[in-house]
């Protein structure tokens, strides 16, 4: 009996041994119809199929993965003019690092994202790089873009499909060419777009006359995959559907509400996308869910929620059973965002202090692990962030953001950078900006509605930002006081009070009027000079320390000053002005404060601009840089030099701009903007939390 034991094993392991060699050639040859889907180079078309070939069987066949890596690498040089190729073999390469345990795995998949960043790999690699790197070394990164297409919605930004809802229906836009293909008509009845498959071959849609339905991106084989009524899914529209696509990219999960004896609850499903077919998973006893996202893994779903008589709250529930656990979060709950795509960081979007921010939850076997971490605060209420595949997490705002912006800065050679965003914490609703008297810090203030006003001080160095709730209700310009411990700023502390240039000492709170009734003001050194609203061509100069004051006439008696900014060293004054009304003519002048002598640098038929010149004095004193309105949607940044010379045009900005600041080093221009376009995608990148992972 002991023998036929024996000879019984025997025969299984044979057995197991067989079908692991099947599977595995059924893998290679699976793998090798991907690479043959693409299209390779014309020449030797007999050695291109067989590099791939060669390289697959070594992996998973052979399991030689390091002869592999050699072989995929032999391929992405070999072909490195094919994109679809190269970047295939290079995300092999990481592939095989990685199941070799080896840190070489980063380097490939950054060749790949640098190569061939436009190719759907590349998604996979920055995916995988985040889970591999945590924070790249500069820390969260954001970005702003102009929208891909009005109405469009790109849930899978960073790879090549999005989708668009607008009056016609929904369309599938590609990221990379721009082209737009409709795929369901309007006319079908009323849609609300869902989101497109993690292999970009199929939309998730609702229809809300017949229910769920999934139809291909190329607008092929619509199909209804639960009726409508099927739950209460509808209601939360785009985030929810994507974020419960699971992993095999053949199944959606879903909720349905079930009522048993006076009682709601949820049901958590499956929803096969090949017949719609449907399996329970379990239930959940809440009353209300108002979002959810699935992991990564498909081990745990996010529930926003609410029992009867309880405020809502975040639950991760275990898909295969057992306690849903609350998550401790700070103010009041908001969006559930998304899961990071290593499975360990829950993003949300909270309230608190007045200010929207989203929020990093370390999450490890279902449960909270340490305290939610700020990742940005300051979004709009209307703003729907949501982490895209590539790990990075996009929102999109409109109305007319107000935006802080830098620019590198060469005033001897006439060079502005391109602008870029400045802001770390807030995103927009940001203005007034300022340098510190020693160049490394940067000011602004930021603001969605009153009482929500910050003023926050970014380390240039480091790029910490540290935000200061103020008393006020509106701020305009901000600046440092000449002693570098109190903040200058141009307020209205309350709905009647008087707007003026207030002094504020951010370690006590204290707020102090300095000089009411304001239209603009400038500081060098420890005067403060500012005109009024009720007097026109009178300059006042206050000194900060004792509070004298003394008046200086502006040649000429101008009317409509806009702006006055004063030299570094207190020598010139230029200022702004209108002369016949909104339609006049607009000058920008200079005038020696020790003379008199000015100095008009330009006439501007006004033509009825929304949006006032606004100046900054180069480092030296020897140049003046402005912004000149070229219609309501934009301005042109000029440079006009101390010797007289013909200003010079050093670039337009898609923005109108409202304030300018030269870093004290010359090196840096910041300048405060708003956009009359509408809106901007932004992306935040690197925020897998500010500690690593």
């Amino acid at each position: 009996m002991v023998w036929i034991r024996i000879g019984l094993q025997f025969r299984n392991l044979v057995q197991e041994v067989i079908l692991m060699t099947i599977s595995k050639k059924t893998l290679a040859l699976a793998a090798m119809a991907v690479w043959l889907g693409g299209t390779l180079p014309a020449q030797k078309p007999d050695a291109a199929h067989a590099a791939p070939k060669a390289a697959i069987d070594k992996e998973l066949i052979d399991g030689d993965l390091k002869r592999a890596i050699a072989l995929y690498e032999q391929v992405a040089a070999t072909y490195k003019a094919d994109k679809a190729v190269a970047s295939q073999a290079l995300l092999h390469v990481g592939q095989c690092y990685e199941k070799l345990g080896q840190k070489d795995a980063a380097g490939a998949y950054d060749r790949l994202v640098k190569q061939y960043g436009d190719q759907k790999e590349a998604t996979a690699a920055r995916a995988r790089l985040a889970v591999l790197r945590g924070p790249e070394s500069e820390g969260i990164r954001i970005r702003h873009f102009p929208p891909a297409g009005a109405g469009c919605m790109p849930q899978v930004l960073g790879a090549r499909l999005a989708d668009c809802h607008r009056p016609e229906g929904i369309f599938i836009r590609d990221l990379q060419t721009g082209r737009e293909r409709l795929v369901v008509p309007q006319s079908q009845g009323r849609l609300l777009p869902g989101a497109i498959s993690p292999d970009e071959k199929t939309l998730t849609y609702f229809n809300l006359s017949s229910g769920l339905r999934a139809v291909g991106t190329d607008g092929s084989g619509d199909r209804l995959l639960a009726k409508a009524g099927f739950g209460r899914t509808y209601q939360n529209s785009v985030p929810l559907l994507y974020q419960l696509w699971m992993n095999d990219g053949a199944h959606l999960m879903m909720y349905r509400s079930v009522e048993e004896g006076g009682k709601t609850s949820f049901e958590l499903l499956s929803i096969s996308l090949a017949d719609g077919k449907t399996q329970s998973l379990r239930r959940i006893e809440l009353d209300v869910i108002g979002g959810a996202a699935l992991s990564p893994d498909d081990r745990f779903v996010a529930v926003k929620s609410a029992t009867q008589g309880q405020d809502g709250k975040i639950l991760v529930v275990p898909v295969a059973g057992g306690e849903a656990i609350p998550l401790s979060l700070t103010g009041a709950v908001g969006r559930i965002v998304g899961w990071h795509p290593s499975g360990r960081i829950l993003y949300t979007t909270n309230q608190t202090g007045g200010s929207i921010g989203i929020w990093a939850i370390r999450v490890e076997q279902g449960k909270a692990v340490g305290t939610p971490e700020l990742v940005h605060a300051g979004i709009h209420p209307s703003t729907r962030p949501w982490v895209g595949r590539d790990a990075a997490i996009h929102f999109e705002e409109w109305g007319g953001p107000h935006l802080v912006q830098t620019s590198t800065f060469d005033a001897g050679a006439g060079q502005l950078g391109a602008p870029r965003p400045a802001t770390k914490l807030f995103t927009s609703g940001n203005w007034g900006v300022g340098y510190s008297p020693d160049g490394k810090s940067l000011l602004y203030a930021s603001a969605y509605a009153p009482a929500t006003v910050k003023i926050v001080e970014q380390d240039l160095a480091s790029g910490g930002e540290t935000a200061f709730s103020v008393p006020y209700r509106s701020v305009g310009p901000v600046m440092w006081d000449h002693d570098g411990s109190s903040f200058l700023v141009g307020a209205l502390p309350a709905a009647r009070a008087e707007w003026g240039v207030y002094r504020f000492v951010p370690a006590t709170g204290e707020s102090k009027l300095l000089a009411g009734n304001v239209r603009s003001f400038s500081r060098t050194g420890q005067t403060l000079y500012f005109i009024r609203l009720d007097t026109t061509g009178i300059l006042r100069g206050m000194d900060l320390k004792t509070g004298e004051a003394r008046e200086i006439m502006l040649p000429g008696n101008p009317e409509e000053l806009w702006g006055v900014e004063v030299s570094p060293d207190g020598s010139q004054v230029a200022f702004a002005y209108n002369t016949g009304g909104r339609n006049g003519i607009t000058r920008l002048a200079t005038t020696r404060l020790a003379d008199g002598n000015t100095r008009i640098l330009f006439e501007h038929q006004t033509g009825g601009l929304r949006d006032p010149i606004t100046m900054g004095w180069t480092a030296d004193g020897k140049g003046l840089l402005y912004s000149l309105p070229t219609s309501v949607r934009g301005s042109d940044l000029w440079l006009a030099q101390g010797d007289g010379g013909q200003p010079r045009k050093l670039r337009s900005i898609g923005e109108a701009v409202q304030r300018i600041a030269v870093q004290p080093n010359g090196r840096e221009v910041a300048f405060a903007t708003r956009d009359h376009n509408g809106g901007k995608f932004w992306v935040i990148e690197n925020a897998f939390t500010k500690r690593g992972n």
